[in-house]
């Protein structure tokens, strides 16, 4: 059973376990409204290589992104793009009206 659009996610989160990095500028990270791209710099000592496709745009100005030293890990924060997320929430509820 999948999400309807009542219960659409108002944000994603992901978080990236990257043991071999030392510091943040050790990786690139390319977002789009629909794609997620992390991967090592060249030169590294590490190959990461992690692509995602995203369910929902996302708003990529409105997200958030710090490698955790310590932890050796990156939590993503992405806010859906609000009038994706509203037209679908539009839709849903004309549809079931009588």
């Amino acid at each position: 059973m999948g999400y309807t659009d009542k219960v659409a996610p108002k944000h994603i989160i992901i978080e990236v376990q990257l043991p071999d990095v030392i510091k943040a500028s050790d990786i690139e990270l390319d977002i789009t409204e629909r794609k997620l791209l992390l991967k090592s710099c060249q030169g590294m000592n590490h190959s990461y290589n992690l692509s995602i496709n995203l369910s929902y745009a996302i708003d990529k100005e409105a997200g958030t992104a710090k490698f955790d030293k310590t932890k050796k890990c990156c939590p993503l924060l992405f806010l859906l793009k609000r009038e994706v997320y509203q037209k679908r929430l539009l839709i849903s509820e004309r549809d079931q009206l009588p």
